[in-house]
Parts: structure tokens; C-alpha cells; sequence
């Protein structure tokens, strides 16, 4: 039996949903038997400041402040050697790596599956003292080359969404062996193509009519009931709008209450479980950008009209999702009219690039797991180890190597 470890962080919903997705593919396996953990480690091991910072910081800073965020974003993407030796994501990492590090040599794992780049940077960081017999796997999440992976240097594997994130990845220090391609990981669920037509009909929704699913990251976008009014006067076609609204009843209320014109059929949704199924028995999909919202769409093969209003990361995915040919994007409701009837028009181009462009990650990161030799862990060495030294041996070795700066913050 092989023992996996898988290390997330919570800052949106896509990290600890690519945790769960490994595991379940792992479970569910049946040419290996697998025990696997999940560790949300900033809650777990870390200081509650950073634990903070992360699940509530990012979303307030995405919500109130996208601008302020995105200006961060880009300072950190290139300052390049401040990345790697200095900053708060070594500090969140140290403050979490006693913990960690004692939960490993307990635990024992064969690989360590990292869904988010702090524990790979603790784990990296750790390297430089002491020994890790597990194999360290860590995945990006976007279709970008986001800041702060480079500081996990000494990682054994990192998986990228697509080839043409490679080469900058090489340039920032990692070796050829190191990266692999295998796009976004996202549940075995949306792997198995839907008929559009049976699931309108388990999900007692119209069968025959143009069907556009609106998302945008479980209804947190503030522009989405405003969007929908505006939608609402100026398209005439006759249509039907899946509304997921995700867990903002204000939304879900909000939209409830509003008349609709006769050519369009409402189904507003809220948390649903089996969201593949409204993508399935969607004909397009209005978003945002988010790196797994979006493998799951292009995973159903939807269409994607992608917002304008987004930021940093998404803006980054906006981009490549055009550049390849799988979206299209709109700047207010008159030009996302256009949009939709230029995506029906040319409906065949946009689902011929979403099945080129789509990948089964997880089955790769799954293949990728399995290959790999079970750990031996050394008793002796285990014994030897003092805990309450290991956050300063590190921090030590770091400086030492000009990893980090003597800059610290200590919450």
C-alpha cells in the first residue's frame, strides 16, 4: 500500500478542490491500494495570522480591492529574485514547518502531493537541512506562471497547465526533469462526456432551447445581478440562463425577485453538488477566469465569454483561453450580446479548440503517483531530530544561502 500526504491551502475554493480530486482518483484506484491524508496546513500547523491572510485576505483583496491586488500580483511576478529571498510566503511556510515536518516522519508517506505553493516552499525550504525521503509533487493552478513557485526549487516534480509556461520556468531555476505538462487537475466526474439533451431532462430544465450558464466563482463577483438586468433588456433571442449563484443567497434573492421577458427561461441556481451536470446541458458559459472553473468548462467543452472586469491571474487566463482560440471576452451587457450571437455563429471553431486544448490531468498526476518507489525512512535519523529546532535551523540555512533576507516577520 502506497501513503499519500496531500498538502492544501485554503485562498479561494481551487486549491482544496484539486485536494479532494487527487484523493478521490487515488481511492479510487484499482491496480494500487492507497492511504491518503489531506492536511489544510496553514489551519493545521501554521500561525493563525497567515492562515487569515490567505482564506480571508485574498478573497476581501479580490472583492474590495482588485486593483491594489493585481498591482501586488505583478510586483511580485517581477521582482524575480525577491521572490526567492525574501517575502511573506518563506515566512507562512516556516511558521507551518515544525508541524509539518514531525507530521511527515510520523505519517511516513511514499509522495507528498503539494495543491498550493506554501507547503511546497516549506518543504523546499526544508531540504536544505534535512531529509525528505518522500517525493515532493506541486501544480499550478493557472495558465500562467504565477509568483512564488520558484522558491520551491527543490521540489521533485512540478506539473504546468500547457507547454508555453516551460521555458520561463526553466529560465526561473527549475530543471527539465522537474516539469511536466498535464494541465489543471479537476474531478474524474468531468471526464465523462454528458448527452446535453438526457441531462436537461434529469435536471428538469427546457430541453429545446439555446442554453447559456452564467458563473462567476459561486456567485462572489459582485457585477453578476446587474449583469443579468442588463442581459435581460437587451437579448431578444429566445434563450435559456443557468444562474449558479454558488452560496451568495444575496445574489440567489436578488435575482429570484426580478421579472423576465418571455423569450428567456430562468433557472437560478445555488450550491449545487453536481455542477458538471449544468455544465453538460449548457450550450456557453458567461465567467470570469478562474484556473479550474475554467479546465472544468473546457472539460465539457463550453465556450467561454470571460468578463473584462477581471484581475491579475484571471486576466493572464483570459488571455491564453483567447489566444487559443477557446473564448472570447466582453466589456458591459450590450457588448456581451454581440459576443454571445459571434460564439453561435462560429460555434463549431470555438468547441474544435476546446477539444484540442483539453487535458485529463488528474489521470497524468494519478500515473505520476503510481510510478513512483515507496520512501524508506531512516528510524535513527527520525530519532535524532529536535523539533523545536528545526524552524531555526532552516531559517539559518536559508540565510545562509541567500534564500532569505534578514527580514522576518514573526505573527
Amino acid at each position: 500500500m502506497k501513503k499519500v500526504l496531500i498538502l492544501t491551502v485554503t485562498a479561494g475554493f481551487g486549491h482544496n478542490s484539486v485536494a479532494r480530486a487527487v484523493k478521490n482518483r487515488l481511492l479510487s484506484a484499482t491496480d494500487e491500494k492507497y492511504e491518503v491524508e489531506v492536511i489544510e496546513v496553514l489551519k493545521e500547523y501554521g500561525k493563525p495570522f497567515y492562515y487569515w491572510l490567505n482564506k480571508e485576505g485574498y478573497a476581501k483583496s479580490m472583492s474590495l480591492a482588485p486593483v491594489i491586488y493585481e498591482t501586488g500580483f505583478y510586483f511580485s511576478k517581477n521582482n524575480y529574485i525577491e521572490n526567492k529571498t525574501s517575502g511573506v510566503h518563506h515566512h507562512a511556510a516556516l511558521s507551518c514547518i515544525e508541524g509539518l515536518y514531525k507530521k511527515i516522519n510520523e505519517y511516513k508517506p511514499d509522495v507528498i502531493y503539494c495543491s498550493h505553493f506554501i507547503p511546497a516552499i516549506a518543504l523546499s525550504d526544508a531540504r536544505l537541512v534535512y531529509k525528505i525521503p518522500a517525493r515532493v509533487i506541486m501544480s499550478e493552478l493557472d495558465y500562467y506562471n504565477t509568483p512564488f513557485f520558484e522558491a520551491a526549487l527543490r521540489v521533485d516534480y512540478f506539473t504546468l497547465p500547457n507547454e508555453d509556461m516551460v521555458e520561463e520556468n526553466l529560465k526561473n531555476g527549475f530543471k527539465q526533469d522537474q516539469l511536466l505538462v498535464t494541465g489543471i487537475p479537476i474531478g474524474e466526474h468531468f471526464a465523462t462526456p454528458l448527452d446535453k439533451i438526457e441531462t436537461r431532462k434529469k435536471l428538469g430544465i427546457k430541453e429545446d432551447l439555446f442554453t447559456i450558464l452564467i458563473m462567476f466563482g459561486g456567485g462572489e463577483w459582485s457585477g453578476i445581478t446587474s449583469l443579468f438586468k442588463e442581459l435581460m433588456k437587451s437579448y431578444t433571442e429566445e434563450a435559456q440562463i443557468i444562474i449558479i449563484n454558488g452560496r451568495n443567497e444575496d445574489s440567489f434573492n436578488k435575482i429570484e425577485k426580478l421579472e423576465t421577458p418571455e423569450n428567456i427561461n430562468v433557472v437560478n441556481v445555488g450550491f449545487v453538488e453536481n455542477i458538471q451536470e449544468y455544465m453538460f446541458a449548457s450550450d456557453i458559459a458567461i465567467t470570469k477566469a478562474g484556473g479550474l472553473s475554467v479546465t472544468e468548462m473546457i472539460a465539457t467543452e463550453l465556450p467561454l465569454i470571460i468578463s473584462e472586469k477581471v484581475y491579475a491571474q484571471e486576466k493572464e487566463n483570459m488571455h491564453y483561453l483567447i489566444s487559443k482560440g477557446m473564448a472570447t471576452s466582453f466589456s458591459d451587457a450590450e457588448d456581451l450580446v454581440l459576443k454571445i450571437k459571434e460564439v453561435k455563429q462560429n460555434y463549431d471553431y470555438y468547441v474544435t479548440n476546446l477539444r484540442k486544448n483539453k487535458r485529463n490531468a488528474i489521470e497524468d498526476i494519478y500515473k505520476l503517483i503510481n510510478s513512483q518507489e515507496h520512501a524508506v525512512y531512516d528510524e535513527e535519523y527520525i530519532a535524532s531530530i529536535d523539533y523545536s529546532k528545526v524552524k531555526e535551523n532552516i531559517k539559518d540555512a536559508l540565510k545562509e544561502s541567500k534564500i532569505l533576507s534578514d527580514f522576518a516577520l514573526d505573527y
